[in-house]
């Protein structure tokens, strides 16, 4: 991977990918109160016009993205859950709070040349060579990246989706603080 496609180093620190930790954290919970305000079967029923059969697939995409990789790099026992185990929110938002708590792990434990040092790789197209550090930073941006999948699903089933720009977050971090 050339240096020009590198995220930025100030990207790559530890209280940055401490902030995106917490920022993805507040929006997953966002979405949970939108879905438990929702009949319960609003999390699996389908909807028609989207690239996702429905809520839950989408969310459980975000939930085990990098679930593997997750624990192997916490030495946490772990096994795989598969999209038939998952029935209802609680079940997913459970299975996703484990994972989490081996990223938050695994970024509070590592050492600083732990995080530049090149990690274990076999996610297909991305490259082998990329630190553990630019390995968190994709896995939080990814999540991100379907946030705007997430909103509009739950419009289309009828609920109004939270709010979940960084700024929202930003505002709320700063009223708890």
């Amino acid at each position: 991977m050339s240096e020009s496609v590198r995220p930025s180093p100030a990207l790559l620190d530890r209280s940055a990918l401490l902030e995106l930790f917490d920022y993805t954290t507040f929006t997953w919970a966002s979405y949970g109160r939108a879905l438990e305000a929702l009949p319960p079967d609003a999390f699996a029923r389908p909807i028609e016009g989207s690239g996702w059969p429905s809520l839950r697939e989408a969310l459980f995409h975000l939930a085990i993205a990098w679930d593997e990789w997750l624990a192997e790099q916490s030495g946490e026992p772990h096994r795989p859950i598969e999209l038939s185990e998952i029935n209802e929110w609680p079940q997913l938002d459970e299975f996703r709070q484990r994972l989490r708590a081996m990223l938050h792990t695994i970024m509070e434990n590592s050492t600083d040349d732990q995080m530049k040092a090149p990690a274990f790789n076999n996610a297909p197209g991305l490259p082998a060579e990329l630190s553990r550090s630019e390995l968190l930073a994709h896995m939080l941006l990814h999540e991100r990246g379907h946030h705007g999948d997430v909103s509009t699903l739950l419009h289309a089933i009828g609920a109004d989706p939270p709010g979940v720009d960084y700024i929202v977050y930003a505002v709320w971090r700063n009223r708890q603080r």
